[in-house]
């Protein structure tokens, strides 16, 4: 009878089930299936038989059940790279062996040729993973919410990659009506200021249990109306027992446009890490990536998500310069994740 585990690491996280090569090679790295942390899905098998199993920094691969041929884990921009480019399915194919650490930074041999990190230090896409992660684009409507729609996307960036796909889709909502209840105002839509005070002393709950209205015109009382005892009890649950996360100023809002060079290469050097970062303009946007290129103002371009939502001219994504974001930006926030992605 071949093995099978169900693992669970936290209840808000639930179980997955894992067997044969995956289960094997999993507890071959110990307690906490360090380097690639606990599994965030069951296995799946594919339609050739290929096997794999999503986890909190990477994903396991093997050949097939059938013939129980060893397993290999992805992970990091080697991870990125390779499922942006259709993973087992690609021209890549699957993994010959585990990532290497060289003088270059990791490498690691795939069927269709080797992807080492040092061809990918130009800049790094977190679009893929993001919908890899579920996460919709937001469509905030005329409502004055852009930054209030930023927090939450940080908050679910992080929360999706460590306790799964049903944390991919966060109150909005919640986040703005608590900002109120925090600063002692009434306002619909905030700065990051207020969401930050708003998650630390409420935390959040999911998009079901207060889903974003549009079309809704927010008032305190009407909020107040909404929530319950339940629901506060459901948001500080996500920020106790060890899950509450960190946040902090790359830039602080200080009534002062524009960003020195420390604080921009700040900003890349936190993509590069893997993690988005909420900025403040005039619209607050979040940015997931970045592009070296000489031919562009200030040598490269920031690649931002924005919640004026989807259309068939708009993706939800937009890129800027890098001299044009330097100029202008008031603010950027971003959130420390408790489990490193990269």
């Amino acid at each position: 009878m071949e093995k099978e585990k169900y693992i669970s690491f936290h209840p808000l996280a639930g179980s997955a089930l894992l067997t044969g090569e995956l289960l094997k090679r999993w507890e071959e790295f110990g307690e906490g299936g360090s380097p690639i942390g606990y599994p965030l899905s069951n296995e799946v098998t594919l339609r050739d038989g290929k096997q794999y199993a999503l986890f909190q920094k990477g994903m396991l691969v093997c050949e097939t059940k059938e013939t129980s041929g060893p397993a290999f884990y992805v992970k990091g921009k080697i991870y990125l790279h390779w499922a942006d480019n259709m993973h087992v399915y690609g021209h890549y194919g699957l993994p010959l062996s585990d990532p290497v650490e060289t003088d270059d930074g990791l490498v690691q041999e795939f069927q269709g040729g080797k992807i080492t990190e040092a061809e990918l230090k130009d800049g790094i896409d977190l679009r893929g993973e993001i919908q890899r992660r579920g996460i919709a684009v937001r469509e905030q409507g005329k409502r004055g919410t852009c930054s209030v729609q930023v927090m939450a996307f940080l908050l679910e960036y992080i929360y999706s990659g460590m306790l799964g796909k049903p944390y991919s889709h966060l109150s909005v909502e919640y986040l703005n009506h608590f900002g109120n209840i925090a600063e002692g105002s009434e306002d619909d839509g905030h700065c990051f200021h207020s969401m930050e005070a708003a998650y630390n002393q409420f935390g959040v709950v999911k998009e079901q249990l207060w889903p974003y209205n549009k079309e809704w015109v927010y008032s305190l009382a009407g909020g107040e109306a909404f929530t319950t005892e339940s629901m506060k009890n459901e948001g500080k649950l996500l920020i106790s027992d060890g899950l509450k996360l960190n946040g902090g100023y790359i830039k602080p809002l200080d009534g002062k446009p524009g960003l020195s060079d420390a604080q921009f290469a700040e900003m890349l050097k936190t993509l590069d890490s893997g993690i988005p970062a909420g900025v403040g303009r005039d619209h607050s946007l979040s940015a997931v990536g970045y592009k070296l290129d000489k031919n562009q103002p200030g040598g490269g371009y920031i690649i931002f998500r924005n919640s004026y939502g989807v259309s068939p001219h708009f993706t939800g994504y937009q890129c800027e310069n890098f001299e044009h974001i330097q100029a202008t930006v008031n603010d950027i926030f971003v959130y420390e994740p408790l489990i490193s992605f990269i």
